[in-house]
C-alpha cells in the first residue's frame, strides 16, 4: 500500500519535471529559432482541424499492454487445451486399466471358485475309492452347496425363484 503511494508520487514528480524541462526547451527554441513562415503555420492548423489523432505515450503503453495481455491469454488458452487433452487421455487410460483389472478379478474368481468336482477331489486326495462312493460324495457336496446358496438368499421372492429353478418340474 505504501509502495503504491510512493510510486504514484514518483510518477507525478517525474511528470512535472519532464513538463518543466520541455517548457524550458520550447522557450529556448522559440527564442533561438526564426519566425515561422505563414505557409507552415497554415499547414499545422489544417492538420489540427482535420482531427488527426496525436498518439500519446499513455496510448502506446495501453496498446502494448493490451497486446501483451492478448498474447498471454492466447498462451494460457493453448496450455489449457493441451492439459485438457492430456486429462482426457489419462481418464481413458484409467478407465481402460480399471476395466482390465475388473476382468482379471472376474476370471480369478471363476478359477478359484470351488466346484463340486474340485471339492470331491480335494476330499479324496491320496485315497482309493470306488466310483459309486465318489458319486455319493459328489451328490452330498451339491446338496450342501444348494442349501448354502438357499440360506444366503434374503428375500422370500428370491428363495421362491431359487426353489423353482432348482426343483424344476419335480413335485415333492
Amino acid at each position: 500500500h505504501e509502495r503504491r503511494k510512493l510510486r504514484k508520487t514518483w510518477r507525478e514528480k517525474t511528470r512535472k519535471y519532464r513538463a518543466r524541462t520541455k517548457d524550458v526547451q520550447n522557450a529556448h527554441l522559440e527564442i533561438m529559432s526564426p519566425p515561422a513562415s505563414p505557409t507552415a503555420v497554415q499547414a499545422e492548423d489544417v492538420l489540427h482541424q482535420h482531427g488527426e489523432p496525436e498518439k500519446d505515450s499513455c496510448d502506446k503503453r495501453k496498446e502494448s499492454g493490451k497486446k501483451k495481455r492478448r498474447k498471454h491469454q492466447a498462451q494460457l488458452k493453448s496450455k489449457i487445451k493441451a492439459l485438457e487433452m492430456k486429462l482426457k487421455d489419462m481418464e481413458k487410460k484409467v478407465s481402460k486399466y480399471k476395466k482390465r483389472l475388473s476382468r482379471s478379478n472376474q476370471t480369478n474368481s471363476r478359477i478359484t471358485k470351488n466346484t463340486p468336482r474340485k471339492l470331491v477331489k480335494h476330499m479324496l486326495v491320496n485315497q482309493k475309492v470306488s466310483p459309486a462312493i465318489k458319486r455319493l460324495l459328489f451328490c452330498s457336496v451339491i446338496e450342501n452347496q444348494i442349501s448354502e446358496s438357499f440360506k444366503k438368499e434374503k428375500s422370500a421372492r428370491k428363495k421362491r425363484d431359487f426353489v423353482t429353478k432348482v426343483a424344476g418340474g419335480i413335485v415333492k
